[in-house]
């Protein structure tokens, strides 16, 4: 078995609120096959986080009698704490590990440590990055990650079987940076998942730098305390966004018109048709009664004209409603809410963002 340990400046921050513990142990295998029960694992990568550096390590079987010691050292290096790291490791790496390490009667078992597969994870965000599919390279071109690496893992089959006759450190070389690029790169993919405090509303704002109304929309710019690592735009419906950095701008259409506060308990009010407006029973019965009508859902309503902002229909403290008709589209009244709190955009990241990026 041929071993080999280096350390690696790493140029991406890893926040542990993104699921991956504390101890993450980046992880990937070169197979001679797809299936467990016929081919071998000839190559295990890892890497593990130290301060600023990455520990990169690979294990070779350098013929099949390898095997087992390649599985007993990589596992070695997963302890209670580690959180192993994959990209769709979840569906082909772990199982083929553990399948393996059982004909060799090896109690090796990933049931009793953290898993966190990236692929499962950046999937749901395949549609707000604008990605053709979510192939590991394709976040990677994403983010801008250049590749030496030009194999895919089935082209290297052949490879490693030229390598166990002829010990070619040119052919062994195709196979070693082929996996460990995907590890390290692993690392950068997973900076993507800043991505996901965007779409699922889990940004917190930290400071707002504009909020105003121009040309029939509210343009806001507000720190927030989340980073992401490349710029993206993105556009739903009539909203446009952008966040670089930590910096979260939008564009977001306002309807200038008269909506109504539609009253739950409509049958505690009188409609006054000539007012077009509801009003409690408790003020209502001093109205002549020819004047008064009990109200119905569709009429248990006061009307306020002016700037309205879409929202998710989520009531929030101090603010009303305000629809068309019952059911219909909510809208927050601008006259009603104060755009230069952190509370409101909090407020709306979190409850309105998310329903407008998954175009619902």
């Amino acid at each position: 078995m041929k071993y080999i340990s280096k350390y690696i400046q790493s140029s991406y921050a890893l926040k542990s609120e993104w699921g991956m513990g504390d101890h993450p142990l980046f992880l990937d295998i070169e197979t001679t096959g797809l299936s467990a029960d016929r081919a071998m694992i000839y190559l295990i990568g890892t890497a593990r986080p130290e301060g600023d550096l990455l520990h990169f390590m690979q294990w070779l079987a350098e013929g099949p009698a390898d095997e087992r010691a390649v599985i007993e050292a990589a596992f070695s290096e997963i302890t209670p704490e580690t959180t192993v790291v994959t990209f769709n490791g979840e569906t082909f790496d772990l199982p083929f590990i553990e399948k393996r390490a059982k004909r060799f009667r090896l109690p090796y078992s990933f049931d009793y440590h953290r898993s966190f597969d990236l692929l499962k994870k950046l999937r749901p965000l395949k549609k707000l990055l604008g990605l053709p599919r979510c192939g590991q390279k394709t976040f990677e071109a994403f983010l801008g990650m250049p590749r030496e690496d030009k194999e895919n893992g089935g082209d290297l089959i052949r490879v490693y079987w030229d390598y166990v006759r002829s010990h070619s450190e040119q052919l062994a070389y195709l196979f070693l940076i082929h996996n460990e690029e995907d590890v390290l790169h692993m690392a950068g993919v997973a900076s993507l998942l800043a991505y996901r405090a965007l779409q699922y509303g889990e940004l917190q704002t930290t400071d707002v730098l504009e909020a105003e109304c121009a040309d029939g929309a509210l343009q806001a710019a507000i720190r927030v305390d989340e980073s992401v690592p490349v710029p993206l735009d993105f556009t739903r419906n009539l909203l446009r966004g952008r966040i670089r950095d930590d910096l979260l701008t939008l564009s977001l259409p306002l309807t200038d018109t008269a909506l109504y506060y539609f009253f739950q308990d409509y049958r505690n009010y009188y409609y006054i048709p000539a007012q077009d407006t509801a009003v409690h029973k408790s003020v209502g019965e001093f109205i002549p009664k020819e004047q008064r009508e009990p109200a119905k859902k569709e009429t248990a309503r006061v009307k306020k004209t002016g700037l309205f902002l879409p929202c998710a229909g989520i009531a929030r403290a101090g603010q009303h409603l305000y629809r068309e008709a019952p059911g219909a589209q909510a809208y927050l009244s601008l006259s009603e809410v104060d755009l230069r709190t952190p509370a409101f955009w909090n407020a709306f990241i979190r409850e309105d963002l998310p329903m407008i990026l998954s175009g619902e």
